[in-house]
């Protein structure tokens, strides 16, 4: 499970299993966004290319099993070694100082970078379904942002990797704003979705 709290609704017979709608099965819920996309945090941090590993040396703490999700893309900034800077997906969090990215360029050693939370992520297997085609926002709390289900350059959903592969299917869900579409950081408030997919 994610950052963010799912509660399922029941339906009018008080299930809350997914249910048939055309050639998809649906599952409507209360998604709580307490941590959204992240504002930027400076920090010292140790790259490991040959485990894609980012590991805090020193500085700002990275909390990064409380702040970031596995799925969810950070940008890297400002790194001594710039090929390791960029957009990267988090793999795995391990505790408060490590995470596991889907690439890391060169080795670096106490490198001051700067590291932003993009989005967060939504899994299919939180919601009792393996795959997810797409989610509808019924009604929010807050009228002025908006989730966007991110897409790669191809036009194709962000989803399971091979690096991913025991986090199974998942959405990458971008907040921002409605007025200029910036990205939005902290507390959202609630949403109520339905997302499609299959069991």
């Amino acid at each position: 499970m994610g950052l963010n709290a799912i509660t399922l609704i029941a339906d009018h017979h008080g299930s809350t299993s997914p249910k048939v709608q055309g050639h998809y099965y649906y599952v409507d819920f209360i998604l709580n966004v307490t941590k959204s996309a992240t504002a930027s945090v400076t920090t010292t941090v140790n790259y490991v290319a040959a485990t894609n590993t980012i590991t805090r040396a020193s500085g700002t703490a990275l909390n990064a099993a409380t702040n970031y999700t596995p799925g969810s893309t950070i940008t890297l900034g400002s790194s001594a070694t710039g090929g390791n800077d960029g957009e990267v997906t988090i793999v795995s969090t391990d505790g408060v100082n490590t995470m596991v990215v889907s690439a890391v360029a060169a080795d670096a050693t106490n490198d001051e970078i700067t590291i932003v939370g993009n989005n967060f992520s939504l899994v299919a297997s939180d919601l009792g379904l393996s795959r997810l085609s797409h989610i509808e926002v019924m009604a929010q709390e807050n009228k002025l942002v908006q989730l966007n289900t991110r897409i790669t350059t191809a036009g194709a959903l962000f989803g399971e990797t091979t690096a991913l592969a025991t986090l199974g299917e998942y959405l990458v869900l971008e907040p921002s704003t409605l007025s200029t579409g910036a990205v939005v950081t902290g507390d959202l408030g609630t949403f109520r979705i339905r997302a499609y997919g299959l069991l």
